[in-house]
């Protein structure tokens, strides 16, 4: 089991207790002694067992699985919830709409391990059960960590991998030194499933960043990563940093002018909102901020009444190269800008309105809602409505679109300087050969943004 878990091991080991009864409190559970309410214990299950949760409509399309493998890890008693880990995703999960399977459990050495390090691996490994993988002689020694040697077991695990949903199998049996031997224990096993060659990386290539994957440090600051974010606003609010990001994310949006507070015309839909939270960490996984977020339930928005156009370009890869190569070629310097609150900035022709958010309902005026100016998070048609800004701001300064990217503008000034920008999301890249082009453009955006 991975370290990442055994908080939650060790808080469902007290939770049990809890609700028993023990020799030093007598007649009752040490729950009820101290809240005076006897504890409910159908919601009890075997740690670590499997269990399937529901995906809403609103979270899957119609080929969709209607439910996620996941690994039942505690409870979540702000909601009277479970607390799920999905294996597919690799994340936290907390639902109520639970089916639980008790006598099957996660095979944590060959499963949640596995799975990150296949993402470092360089073979296709194949989905399907009857497929696995065996290393040739050359490359054993190499992945001996990998691969059991014991056969018996190897083709239980096979026989056995539709119960296993998620964990990695292998045939892992002794490869004898000689042809002849290799030759026969193939030739005798008509039925063993198909063998592969496994490839490795070559030597040279270790001081390359190949995208591969993850590092094996990364991997273990993953496993290892600390405090988990809050799934509410009530566990969120007992935090003074949530509370502060909550706050700073409020006056962004009262500063953005992104909404006012008004009576719900009679006919119009009320978008709800959520908060969402989220610890920004480097690379080396240091805290940098906490971030909070407030953002509309657009799942719940239709076509052609609380949005129309949603589409909105994003930069392609070739274009990002190009330009790096471009600055690394001529010399010049290149620079990155996130514009704070982007989604924000996007102007709505739809007329749209949302719920008040928790925490910060105005007192006196609960059964008002907001009516929105300026695009929230989560809206449907925010990624548009920010496109369309920025897209204005550009042709306010006299850049030019570039006819087959519409992510790319470019400016040329009197004497043929040049400053190329593009946009990804609320991302932007650029460079130039002018520093004067360079300066005006940092400020006209600092100007359009505040």
């Amino acid at each position: 089991m991975p370290k990442y878990f055994w908080s939650h091991a060790a808080a469902w080991t007290c939770h049990i207790p809890n609700r028993c009864r023990t020799l030093s409190v007598k007649e009752i559970t040490p729950q009820e002694a101290w809240s005076k309410i006897k504890p409910s214990i159908d919601h009890l299950r075997v740690w670590g067992c499997l269990a399937h949760t529901h995906v809403p409509k609103q979270g899957r399309s119609k080929f969709d699985e209607r439910s996620t493998l996941c690994i039942f890890i505690g409870i979540y008693s702000n909601t009277k919830a479970y607390r799920l880990f999905d294996v597919k995703g690799e994340k936290l999960v907390i639902s109520r709409d639970v089916v639980f399977e008790e006598d099957k459990h996660w095979e944590w050495e060959t499963g949640h391990k596995q799975q990150i390090e296949n993402e470092l691996e360089w073979n296709d490994t194949s989905a399907e059960a009857e497929v696995t993988e065996q290393p040739f002689e050359d490359d054993k020694p190499d992945f001996d960590d990998q691969f059991g040697n014991n056969e018996e077991n190897s083709n239980d695990s096979i026989s056995n991998g539709g119960n296993s949903a998620g964990s990695s199998n292998s045939n892992g049996g002794t490869t004898e030194s000689t042809s002849s031997t290799e030759h026969n224990t193939i030739s005798s096993n008509k039925d063993s499933p198909i063998q592969r060659r496994t490839h490795r990386a070559p030597r040279w290539m270790e001081d390359y960043i190949t995208g591969e994957g993850l590092s094996s440090d990364e991997v273990n600051m993953v496993q290892d990563m600390g405090e988990e974010d809050p799934f509410v606003y009530e566990e969120a609010a007992k935090h003074e940093k949530w509370r502060t990001a909550m706050n700073n994310e409020m006056e962004s949006i009262k500063k953005n002018k992104t909404w006012t507070l008004t009576t719900l015309l009679k006919g119009s839909k009320i978008i709800g909102v959520k908060w969402i939270y989220k610890t920004k960490r480097d690379e080396a996984g240091n805290v940098i901020k906490w971030k909070a977020r407030l953002v509309a339930k657009g799942y719940s928005q239709k076509h052609g009444i609380d949005f129309n156009e949603v589409f909105a370009p994003v930069a392609g890869l070739d274009t990002i190269r190009m330009i790096i190569g471009l600055a690394a070629q001529k010399g010049w310097k290149l620079f990155q800008l996130d514009v704070k609150s982007a989604f924000l900035q996007g102007e709505l022709d739809e007329e749209v309105f949302v719920a008040q958010s928790q925490g910060y309902t105005v007192k006196g005026k609960e059964d008002q809602v907001y009516k929105l100016h300026k695009a929230l998070y989560g809206l449907k048609q925010a990624p548009r409505a920010w496109y369309n800004r920025i897209e204005n701001h550009f042709v306010k300064e006299n850049f030019k679109k570039c006819n087959s990217e519409q992510t790319l503008f470019t400016k040329r000034s009197k004497e043929g300087k040049i400053i190329i920008v593009s946009v990804y999301v609320d991302d932007l890249i650029y460079t130039g050969d002018d520093e004067k082009l360079i300066e005006e453009f940092k400020m006209s955006m600092l100007r359009d943004s505040t």
